[in-house]
């Protein structure tokens, strides 16, 4: 069985209320540094999660949380795992 990550299109706002949640889900995110990803194994899609998680909560040079290409912030961007 194999397993694709869905990365969430735009972040989630800590200031958000719970029922605005943009519950869009792409496979490529449009930055232009994304790529498809899908694995044999759900330990590894899981791990990558992990690793993708940390690098979003990462500050950018000047200390300040980083933002995708349409302005909103990374760090509290969702993940999921689909199987195909």
């Amino acid at each position: 069985m194999a397993y694709k990550i869905l990365k969430q299109f735009i972040g989630t706002d800590e200031k958000d209320p719970w029922w605005a949640s943009r519950n869009v889900w792409v496979a490529i995110l449009p930055d232009g540094n994304d790529k498809e990803e899908i694995y044999d194994d759900l330990n590894k899609a899981e791990t990558e999660i992990t690793k993708k998680k940390n690098k979003d909560k990462e500050k950018d040079q000047d200390g300040k949380d980083k933002k995708d290409k349409f302005g909103k912030k990374i760090k509290n961007r969702k993940y999921k795992i689909i199987e195909i």
